[in-house]
């Protein structure tokens, strides 16, 4: 009888031992898996700073394209004038002059 009692006590130590280390096992889960306000607070931060970065670069990026392309074009009108021109003094005439002409009729 003493032994059966024995091990009935064991048993009920054994079994709240169980429940206790599977609900303390359940809290700590929880608690590793839910970060906490700091930490969302300090990723979201970091999160909008990369973009606020990334954002910055692109307009950076976008500038440079941007008077890129102003003096490719600048120099293409450059070339242009240019060349008229030296096309209308080859033919000896100014634009002038060839505007003035098709007006008259010459």
């Amino acid at each position: 009888m003493l032994l059966r009692t024995i091990k009935q006590i064991g048993l009920i130590i054994f079994c709240c031992g169980m429940m206790a280390l599977s609900s303390g096992g359940g809290l700590t889960a929880s608690a590793i898996a839910a970060p906490s306000p700091d930490d969302v607070k300090t990723e979201i931060q970091e999160s909008a700073e990369d973009a606020k970065k990334a954002v910055e670069k692109g307009v950076e990026d976008a500038k440079e394209q941007a008077q890129d392309a102003k003096e490719s074009i600048e120099n293409k009108a450059k070339d242009a004038e240019e060349k008229a021109e030296s096309e209308a003094k080859e033919n000896g005439e100014g634009i002038i002059d060839k505007v003035k002409s098709l007006f008259s009729g010459d």
